[in-house]
Formats: structure tokens, C-alpha cells, sequence
């Protein structure tokens, strides 16, 4: 019998201790974690996530927007943002979409929103890390280049419509 595949989780946090914060802790959950900077990372990062773990502000855009549009796409099943915003709106647009915690509250508040979700894995665009964990858990980083290349895809898409 093949053994289930991992949880995946898209962290898209523009503070680098934070997100390896929440990543470290995804891990030992056994998720398999990716990390993005910023709103396009994430849209390069590919589908097949379980969840998304989002701040609100990021550099090029909303975290809200990110997760409506995450949504549309089919890229996640749920989302739980993490934030330190304090701008009443975004953070009511963002309760639309999933829980919002605020990043003074303890990681396992995260942890305990995330789930539980819709089990049965997706398709995955995602190639596998270089190098994968004991637990079978992988860490995967959305590079520059391959926020081109996202952009070159969405780009053909769009043309073909």
C-alpha cells in the first residue's frame, strides 16, 4: 500500500525569521513547506497546497488578495493569515477567507487553526526538494528565476484565452 502523500504549505511571510519560525514548526507537523516573500512568489510556487499561512502586508501586495486569487485558482484548500496588521479592513476581508491571528498570539494558535482540512492530496506542479527529511517532510524556497518563469506561464495562459 503506497503511503499517503504530505500535507503541503505555502508560508508567504516577507519576514525571514518569522517564516522559518512557522516553516520549523509546519515541519514537525509534518507538512511539506514552501516559502515565498512576496505575492508573486507564491503564485509561482505552483498548486496542490493543503493550506496557506499568509501575512497581510506584504511588499507587492495584499494578503487578502493573494488568497482570493490562491483560492480562485485552486492553488489551496484553506488559509489562516498571520499577521501583525493593524488596519481593521484588511484584516475583516481577510476573516472572509480564513482565520486571522495576530502574530503576538503563540504559533501553536496557527497550528491549531490550520486544521483540520480536506485530506486527499492534490495534483502537484511542485518537483520535489533536492533534499528530503527524515520525516519525509521538504522545505522548498520559490526562487527569483522561477518567478520568471511563473510569469512566463500565467503570460501563455492568458494568450490562449
Amino acid at each position: 500500500m503506497a503511503s499517503p502523500e504530505p500535507l503541503r504549505a505555502l508560508i508567504v511571510e516577507d519576514d525571514p525569521v518569522v517564516a522559518r519560525s512557522i516553516a520549523r514548526r509546519l515541519l514537525r507537523e509534518g507538512y511539506t513547506v514552501s516559502l515565498a516573500q512576496t505575492c508573486r512568489a507564491a503564485r509561482a510556487a505552483g498548486a496542490g497546497f493543503q493550506v496557506a499561512v499568509l501575512d497581510l502586508d506584504l511588499p507587492d501586495g495584499s494578503g487578502a488578495d493573494l488568497a482570493d486569487e490562491l483560492f480562485r485558482l485552486g492553488t489551496v484548500r484553506g488559509v489562516v493569515f498571520y499577521t501583525g496588521s493593524l488596519d481593521g479592513s484588511q484584516r475583516t476581508r481577510a476573516s472572509l477567507f480564513g482565520p486571522v491571528i495576530d502574530k503576538a498570539a503563540d504559533l501553536e494558535d496557527v497550528i491549531q487553526a490550520l486544521g483540520p482540512f480536506p485530506t486527499a492530496p492534490p495534483i502537484s506542479q511542485m518537483s520535489p526538494a533536492a533534499r528530503s527529511r527524515s520525516s519525509g517532510a521538504r522545505l522548498t524556497r520559490v526562487l527569483p528565476e522561477d518567478e520568471a518563469l511563473a510569469a512566463e506561464t500565467i503570460a501563455t495562459r492568458s494568450s490562449r484565452r
